[in-house]
Protein backbone atom coordinates (compact mmCIF):
# COMPACT_ATOMS: atom_id res chain seq x y z
CA UNK A 1 0.00 0.00 0.00
CA UNK A 2 1.20 3.64 -0.88
CA UNK A 3 0.18 6.45 1.94
CA UNK A 4 0.61 9.99 0.06
CA UNK A 5 1.03 12.86 2.75
CA UNK A 6 0.81 16.45 1.67
CA UNK A 7 3.30 18.67 3.97
CA UNK A 8 4.22 22.05 4.35
CA UNK A 9 8.29 21.77 5.72
CA UNK A 10 7.67 24.67 7.79
CA UNK A 11 4.50 23.11 9.31
CA UNK A 12 5.07 21.97 12.74
CA UNK A 13 1.80 20.16 12.40
CA UNK A 14 3.40 18.55 9.44
CA UNK A 15 6.41 17.60 11.78
CA UNK A 16 4.40 16.30 14.43
CA UNK A 17 2.42 13.84 12.21
CA UNK A 18 5.96 12.99 10.43
CA UNK A 19 6.93 12.22 14.19
CA UNK A 20 3.58 10.00 14.64
CA UNK A 21 4.38 7.95 11.04
CA UNK A 22 7.93 6.96 11.87
CA UNK A 23 7.64 6.32 15.52
CA UNK A 24 3.85 4.80 15.68
CA UNK A 25 2.49 4.09 12.03
CA UNK A 26 4.89 2.33 10.10
CA UNK A 27 5.96 -0.30 12.80
CA UNK A 28 2.47 -1.61 12.53
CA UNK A 29 2.91 -2.67 8.97
CA UNK A 30 6.26 -4.22 9.23
CA UNK A 31 7.69 -2.33 5.75
CA UNK A 32 4.17 -2.79 3.36
CA UNK A 33 3.38 0.80 3.42
CA UNK A 34 5.39 2.74 1.23
CA UNK A 35 4.98 6.62 2.09
CA UNK A 36 5.26 9.25 -0.84
CA UNK A 37 6.01 12.73 0.37
CA UNK A 38 4.45 16.02 -1.39
CA UNK A 39 5.50 19.36 -1.36
CA UNK A 40 2.06 21.47 -0.36
CA UNK A 41 3.63 24.89 1.10
CA UNK A 42 1.04 26.97 3.09
CA UNK A 43 1.98 30.34 1.09
CA UNK A 44 0.52 32.32 -2.02
CA UNK A 45 3.90 32.87 -3.49
CA UNK A 46 3.74 29.17 -4.85
CA UNK A 47 0.56 27.83 -3.81
CA UNK A 48 -1.81 30.56 -5.06
CA UNK A 49 -5.22 28.93 -3.05
CA UNK A 50 -3.08 29.35 0.08
CA UNK A 51 -3.11 31.07 3.15
CA UNK A 52 0.17 32.90 4.31
CA UNK A 53 0.23 30.68 7.23
CA UNK A 54 3.68 30.10 6.47
CA UNK A 55 5.54 33.05 4.77
CA UNK A 56 8.67 31.06 3.92
CA UNK A 57 7.34 27.77 3.23
CA UNK A 58 7.55 27.98 -0.79
CA UNK A 59 11.50 28.64 -0.53
CA UNK A 60 11.58 25.69 2.21
CA UNK A 61 10.00 23.71 -0.10
CA UNK A 62 12.15 24.84 -3.09
CA UNK A 63 15.87 23.94 -0.95
CA UNK A 64 14.07 20.23 0.44
CA UNK A 65 13.75 19.55 -3.17
CA UNK A 66 17.11 20.89 -4.39
CA UNK A 67 18.31 18.37 -1.27
CA UNK A 68 16.60 15.52 -2.27
CA UNK A 69 18.08 15.69 -5.86
CA UNK A 70 21.30 15.69 -4.04
CA UNK A 71 20.85 12.20 -2.41
CA UNK A 72 19.55 14.25 1.18
CA UNK A 73 17.44 12.60 3.31
CA UNK A 74 14.10 14.96 3.49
Amino acid sequence: STLVVFSDVGCVHCTDFKSRLTEEILPMYEGRLRVVFKHFPLCPDCNPGAANAHPNACTLAALAEAARLQGGML
